[in-house]
């Protein structure tokens, strides 16, 4: 029975977890490496955000730049990348042909999505319809990994690790081979598009560029404005303000200085913060009607 995501070469990858090897801000199964030229790519081409996520190499040899650390990267490389750790956003123009599985933990739900580069373009090689629910028991939050590592072995961390991404591995697997109907289909874009959303209301959009939340939710950035307008009403701006002023509310509720909510929002200075807060600050303040439906 032939899977919907992942052909045999990338199953092979996938369901033989005792070749994986773990790189994370807690255990690294590999030594890092040098390489003058991807350290000056670098530079330029990293970001952070306020979720975690995994990639799990399936095809192609690289290396790839996590936590100012540069590992070498192929078939059954996993990196776990915690919220706020720089990593690569994506690849140098000399890479080889790479497919990768990025799964993304936002708030409740993980998605995920397979990304291919090739002649020196990232796409998304297949949509993959399924959004996992973080509530079941059976899949552990990754993130929560940082507030149980302390005192822990190695071995024991990378064990609990593994088994965690073992459960996710199987959901999505067994996921493809089902048959997505078309009414499924439109219910799990809806999801995702909450899940999203919910996630920028947490974080106060933090982070929340078009183009990634794009790609995090495996769509053109077209198709992902489309579905946003049409799940929500607004454009990914409006929501974002929307997000952030609500956070500006609840931090000023807290005594926070605006200094400490510029940080806190991602502004790169309490200047930027002001620019974007001034225009906000001589509105009427939305009444609790209002405030009620954005929540």
């Amino acid at each position: 029975m032939q899977n919907l995501y992942f052909d045999d070469p990338l199953l092979a990858v996938l369901l033989h977890m005792r070749s994986w090897h773990l790189m994370s801000s807690v255990v690294a199964d590999r030594a890092w490496i040098k390489s003058s030229r991807h350290r000056r790519w670098m530079l330029t081409h990293q970001h952070a955000h306020a979720y975690t996520e995994v990639m799990i190499a399936l095809s192609g040899k690289t290396v790839y730049g996590i936590n100012r650390r540069i590992y070498p990267c192929g078939p059954g490389s996993v990196f776990l990348i915690d919220p706020s750790v720089p990593h690569d956003i994506t690849y140098p123009s000399w890479t080889l042909p790479q497919s990768h599985l990025w799964i993304a933990f936002m708030q409740d739900k993980a998605m995920a999505r397979l990304m291919t580069f090739r002649q020196g373009r990232l796409r998304v090689q297949v949509k993959i319809h399924c959004l996992l629910d973080l509530k079941d028991a059976t899949l552990w939050r990754l993130g929560a990994l940082s507030s149980i590592a302390a005192g822990l072995p190695p071995e024991l961390i990378r064990l609990r690790l593994l088994a965690a991404l073992a459960d996710v591995v199987f959901a999505l697997v067994k996921e493809g081979y089902r048959k997505t109907a078309a009414n499924q289909r439109h219910r799990f874009q809806q999801e995702k598009i909450e899940a999203i959303c919910r996630h920028i209301r947490e974080t106060g959009g933090v982070g929340a560029s078009l183009d990634h939340l794009a790609q995090i939710a495996g769509y053109s950035k077209f198709h992902f404005l489309y579905l946003f307008q049409q799940h929500t009403g607004q454009s990914v701006h409006e929501y974002v303000n929307q997000s952030r002023l609500r956070k500006v509310e609840v931090l000023l509720a807290r005594g926070m200085a605006l200094k400490a909510i510029a940080a806190e929002l991602g502004f790169s200075c309490p200047a930027a913060f002001s620019h974007w807060y001034r225009p906000f600050r001589k509105k009427r303040r939305p009444d609790s009607t209002a405030m009620a439906s954005f929540l």
